[in-house]
């Protein structure tokens, strides 16, 4: 018998507890408002944005992908992953993310070139 997955808000918090971390200092830590943090954690907010999960991600010292793993959204391979459409509306404006940050890298690239 196979045991519910977990929400990403209760694995932020199992992993906030495990870090020895108070609610309010991971909140400072990822620069959010303790109180929506609380709710994130308590699932009274189930969409949170991806750039959110990022921010805790990093105050956590862990990866998105240990998230998305524990919560149950990844398969075995990380890289060949199949997000649910539930986590898809979790993670929402992570296409929107990718698309910026390879247009920086493209702009990036023609600055070098223009400075050589």
């Amino acid at each position: 018998m196979s045991r519910p997955a977990k929400t990403v808000g209760e694995v932020l918090r199992e992993l906030r507890k495990e870090s020895g971390m108070t609610g309010a200092a991971l909140a400072r830590a990822a620069r959010l408002d303790p109180a929506t943090l609380l709710r994130i954690e308590s699932n009274e907010r189930p969409n949170i944005r991806f750039s959110t999960v990022c921010r805790l991600a990093d105050a956590l010292g862990v990866s998105t992908d240990e998230i998305a793993s524990r919560a149950g959204l990844l398969k075995k391979k990380p890289t060949q992953a199949a997000v649910s459409a539930q986590a898809m509306i979790a993670i929402e404006g992570f296409s929107e993310v990718d698309s910026l940050l390879n247009q920086a890298r493209s702009r990036i690239s023609r600055i070098k070139k223009r400075l050589r």
